[in-house]
C-alpha cells in the first residue's frame, strides 16, 4: 500500500514538473515572476495525491454474491414490521478475500517502508533543528551593527545570507563590511529585496514539503528550481531598481570567488559558479515578449500535465474507509430504556425466545422507570397494533424520536438467522406531566365524541367499501372537560405531527405560549387497553391541550425553545454529515451503480462494525438476508449481527437498489473489523 503510494507521488510530481517546465519560460517572458510557477508545482504535487487518495473510491467488489434457489422473506427493519421466513437454500458464492476487511494489516513490506519514510522525514527535521541550534550558539560571538540604515548581523565569515522564515535577519561578512560601499550597497539591497518579497516563507514551503515526501525525487528537483527562481526574480528586482547590471555582475562574481558560506535553510546572494553563470545569462538575453501561440501552447501543455497527473487512478488508504454510523438518539432516555429492559428481561437480549417481542419503558421526567410493558406476537406479520402505546399521559413528540435514523418509531434491537429467527423492538416514552384524572385522555375522547360522532360509530359493510379519510383533531379543552376551541385537518405528512406543528396550530386557534398546560395525543379507541379501533371508523388522531394551572411543571418546548432547538440543530448537523448511502453503493457495488438493478430484484449488504467502518459486503436477491447471516456466522463463528437499516440508495441511473447494513452488536464478542479480521475463515 505505501509502495503504491510512493510510486503515485513519485508519478504526479514528475507530471506536474513537466509543465512546470513548459509555462515557466513563458511566464518570465512576460514579467510575471518566476518562483510562483514552482510554488504552484510544489502545492499541486502534494495537494492532488492527498486528495486523490482520500476521497471516496470505486473498488471492485470482493465480496461474495448470494444467489438463493427461493425467495425468503425479509428481516424486519427500523422502516418494516414484517417478520422473517425459515430461510431457503442459496448457492454459496467466493469467499470474501480477508485483505477486504476494513483495518487488515498491511504486507510486511509497507510497515518497512512506512517507517523508513518517519524514519528519514524525522532525520530531516532532526537535522535543520540542529543547525538551527548551532546558529544561535554562533550568534553570541557576532555583533549587531547598522548598514545603510539597515540592521544587520557582522559575522566572521557567514553569509551574506537572509536567515530566518517568520523574522528574517541579514548576515554580512566582516570582509563585505570592510568592502567598498558600492558592493556592500548592492549585497544589502539584494537580501533586502529577497526579505519584501517574503522568499523565505516560500523556501519555507518547499523545505517542508520535501520534508513530507522525502522519497519523491521531481518534488527535490522543483525545490532546487524554486530556489533557483527566487533568485533570479530577485536578480531582475535589483536591477530594476538602478543597479548597473555590470556592477551587480561583478559583486556577484566576488561574493562568489570568496567562497559564501549560508546557513542550512538560509538564501545566500550567491549560489555555485555554474549556478552564478546561469543567472549572468539570464540576466543578459534581451527582452523578447512571446507571441500569443506561444503562450497558449504554453498553457495548454501545463493544463494538459495537471488533469493527467489528476486523472492518475490513485490507491485508498484503508484508514479512510466510508463509515456507517447509527444516527444519535439525543434524548438520554434511549440508553437507559435499554439498560431498564435488559435487567428486567435479560433472556430477550440473548435471544433466546421465538417470535417476536415488543418492549416499552416508560419514564418519569427524573428517570425513574414507571412500567415496563412487554408484548410478544407469534411468527408472521406483526400485528396491526403491536407497535401502538397508549399515550395519554405522555408527552408524545418532544422525548419519544426514538430510531436510529431520526424518523421516529421503534429500535430495532433484534437478531436474526435460522436458530434465531426473531425480532426485538424497544420503545420508550417520558412522562412529562404527574398523572391527573381530571385531566386525562378518556375525558378527551368523551367530549370529541359529543361532538364528531361519526369518528365513534361502527359502520355498516356497504360503507365500509368506501375510502375513509383520516383526519387529525386539534382540541383545547376547558378544565370543566368541555371542548373549548377545535380544529379539524386532514391527516399530514409526518412532518405534521411535530412539537412545532402542534403548537402553531395552537397558536393558530388563538392560544399564548403561557395559556398551554398538559398534552398530549390519542385516538378514536374502543378499547383503551389494545388501541382497537372502531371496525371501519375513520381514523382520527387527537392532539389535545388542557389550560395551564400554577403548579404545571416546566414546559421547555411550549414555554422556551432553546432545549428543543439545540436537538433539532444536532440531529440537522448529524443528519448533514452522514456519508451519503450513494457513495458505498458507488465504492463497494460500483456494476450496480453504474448500471442499476437488474431486471431481477437485487439487493446489496454491508456489515459493519460499532465504529461503522465497513468489515464485509455482498448482495443477495431480495429478502435473503436470513442466507447471508448463516453464512457471516460460518465465515465468522461467534460473532453477532444484527440488521442496522434497509434503505433505498439511488444508483447513477436515478434506479433505486436495496442497501442493506448489517452491524456487530455492541455485546458481540467481535466488535471491530480488525478482530474479525483475526478469524480463521474455514473455508
Amino acid at each position: 500500500m505505501i509502495l503504491a503510494l510512493v510510486l503515485y507521488g513519485t508519478a504526479v510530481a514528475l507530471i506536474v514538473t513537466l509543465g512546470g517546465i513548459a509555462v515557466e519560460p513563458m511566464v518570465a517572458s512576460l514579467g510575471l515572476p518566476r518562483r510562483g510557477v514552482w510554488v504552484g508545482a510544489l502545492l499541486l504535487s502534494i495537494a492532488i495525491p492527498v486528495v486523490m487518495v482520500v476521497r471516496p473510491h470505486a473498488q471492485a467488489p470482493t465480496a461474495p454474491e448470494f444467489t438463493p434457489t427461493e425467495q425468503v422473506s425479509k428481516l424486519p427493519s427500523p422502516r418494516s414490521s414484517g417478520k422473517p421466513t425459515a430461510p431457503s437454500t442459496f448457492s454459496r458464492g467466493t469467499p470474501v478475500v480477508p485483505g477486504s476487511v476494513a483495518g487488515h494489516h498491511g504486507p510486511r513490506f509497507d510497515r518497512i517502508t512506512g517507517t523508513a519514510w518517519l524514519i528519514i522525514s524525522a532525520g530531516m527535521l532532526g537535522a535543520w533543528s540542529l543547525s538551527w541550534i548551532r546558529i544561535l550558539r554562533q550568534r553570541s560571538r557576532w555583533r549587531h551593527a547598522t548598514a545603510d540604515g539597515l540592521q544587520v548581523w557582522v559575522t566572521p565569515n557567514l553569509g551574506p545570507a537572509v536567515l530566518g522564515f517568520f523574522r528574517p535577519q541579514i548576515l554580512i561578512p566582516q570582509w563585505a563590511m570592510d568592502g567598498s560601499d558600492a558592493l556592500r550597497s548592492i549585497v544589502l539591497l539584494h537580501e533586502r529585496a529577497h526579505i519584501d518579497a517574503r522568499d523565505p516563507l516560500l523556501l519555507l514551503f518547499g523545505l517542508l514539503a520535501v520534508t513530507a515526501a522525502p522519497w519523491n525525487l521531481p518534488l527535490w528537483w522543483q525545490l532546487r528550481r524554486l530556489r533557483f527562481a527566487i533568485e533570479l526574480d530577485c536578480d531582475s528586482r535589483v536591477l530594476q531598481k538602478g543597479t548597473p547590471m555590470s556592477a551587480y555582475g561583478d559583486v556577484l562574481l566576488t561574493v562568489s570567488q570568496r567562497g559564501p558560506r549560508a546557513p542550512l535553510g538560509a538564501m545566500a546572494i550567491a549560489k555555485p559558479r555554474s549556478e552564478l553563470e546561469r543567472r549572468i545569462r539570464v540576466m543578459a538575453l534581451p527582452s523578447v515578449r512571446p507571441t500569443r501561440w506561444l503562450v497558449g501552447a504554453a498553457g495548454s501543455i501545463a493544463a494538459t500535465c495537471v488533469a493527467f497527473a489528476v486523472g492518475l487512478p490513485a490507491p485508498a488508504l484503508r484508514d479512510v474507509d466510508l463509515r456507517h454510523l447509527p444516527m444519535h438518539d439525543w434524548s438520554p432516555y434511549l440508553r437507559m430504556a435499554e439498560t431498564a429492559a435488559r435487567a428486567e428481561y435479560p433472556e430477550l437480549f440473548s435471544g433466546t425466545f421465538d417470535g417476536t417481542v415488543v418492549m416499552s419503558v416508560h419514564f418519569k421526567r427524573d428517570g425513574t422507570v414507571l412500567n415496563i410493558d412487554k408484548r410478544q406476537f407469534p411468527s408472521g406479520p406483526l400485528a396491526d397494533d403491536a407497535r401502538v402505546t397508549d399515550l395519554d399521559v405522555i408527552d408524545f413528540l418532544a422525548e419519544m424520536d426514538r430510531n436510529n435514523d431520526g424518523t421516529g418509531g421503534l429500535k430495532f434491537l433484534g437478531w436474526f438467522g435460522p436458530e434465531h429467527a426473531n425480532g426485538l423492538y424497544l420503545d420508550y416514552a417520558v412522562m412529562k406531566w404527574p398523572h391527573d384524572p381530571t385531566r386525562s385522555a378518556t375525558r378527551v375522547r368523551a367530549a370529541v365524541a359529543s361532538q364528531y360522532p361519526e369518528f365513534f360509530r361502527s359502520y355498516p359493510p356497504e360503507d365500509a367499501a368506501q375510502a375513509q379519510t383520516g383526519k387529525l383533531l386539534t382540541v383545547f379543552m376547558n378544565d370543566d372537560g368541555t371542548i373549548n376551541r377545535a380544529k379539524l385537518d386532514d391527516i399530514p405528512d409526518p412532518r405534521g405531527f411535530g412539537e412545532r406543528a402542534f403548537y402553531d396550530r395552537l397558536v393558530a386557534l388563538g392560544f399564548r405560549p403561557e395559556q398551554i398546560g398538559y398534552r398530549g395525543r390519542t385516538f378514536n379507541t374502543q378499547d383503551p387497553d389494545h388501541l382497537k379501533h372502531y371496525p371501519n371508523a375513520p381514523n382520527l388522531v387527537i392532539n389535545f391541550a388542557w389550560p395551564r394551572r400554577p403548579d404545571d411543571p416546566p414546559d421547555i418546548v411550549f414555554q422556551s425553545l432553546p432545549a428543543f432547538n439545540d436537538t433539532f440543530q444536532k440531529r440537522s448537523a448529524e443528519n448533514n454529515d452522514r456519508v451519503p448511502d450513494e457513495l458505498f453503493l458507488k465504492r463497494y457495488f460500483p456494476d450496480l451503480w453504474e448500471r442499476g438493478p437488474t431486471s431481477t430484484p437485487e439487493a446489496a449488504w454491508i456489515l459493519v462494525d460499532v465504529n461503522g467502518l465497513v468489515c464485509d459486503s455482498g448482495r443477495t436477491q431480495e429478502g435473503g438476508l436470513i442466507a447471508v447471516a448463516k453464512d457471516l456466522k460460518d465465515r465468522y463463528p461467534g460473532a453477532r449481527i444484527g440488521l442496522d437499516i434497509g434503505v433505498g440508495a439511488d444508483t447513477a441511473t436515478s434506479r433505486s437498489v436495496n442497501l442493506d447494513y448489517l452491524r456487530l452488536e455492541d455485546d458481540s464478542p467481535m466488535t471491530s473489523c480488525q478482530s474479525l479480521a483475526n478469524v480463521k475463515h474455514p473455508f
